[in-house]
């Protein structure tokens, strides 16, 4: 019992140093860079049915896949744009201009 009320206490002493004002507000998501874009979920579905639908039904329905393409996402987007900027790296240094 004396163990189990000691961990307690610890954790709870823990989560409490944790919470600092300065942490939380620099853990603040910046505009622009999200992890999970609810936008894309399809809440007419029911997790327990079917999650993928749930989780990407409406991104689904709503994505057209370029003609280039042979799929679609934020990795295609994020491979897109580098690839534009290592070519205009790679002729800037070709006409000297670093």
């Amino acid at each position: 019992m004396k163990n189990t009320l000691l961990i307690s206490a610890v954790a709870l002493l823990l989560l409490a140093a944790c919470q600092n004002d300065k942490t939380i507000r620099r853990l603040k998501p910046i505009k622009g860079l999200f992890f999970f874009d609810a936008a894309g979920m399809d809440s007419t579905v029911k997790p327990g049915d079917n999650f993928f639908l749930y989780a990407n039904g409406k991104w689904m329905k709503n994505t057209q896949i370029p003609k280039t393409e042979i799929g679609w996402g934020s990795i295609y987007t994020l491979f897109n744009n580098n690839q534009k900027k290592i070519k205009t790296l790679l002729e800037n240094a070709a006409k000297g201009g670093g």
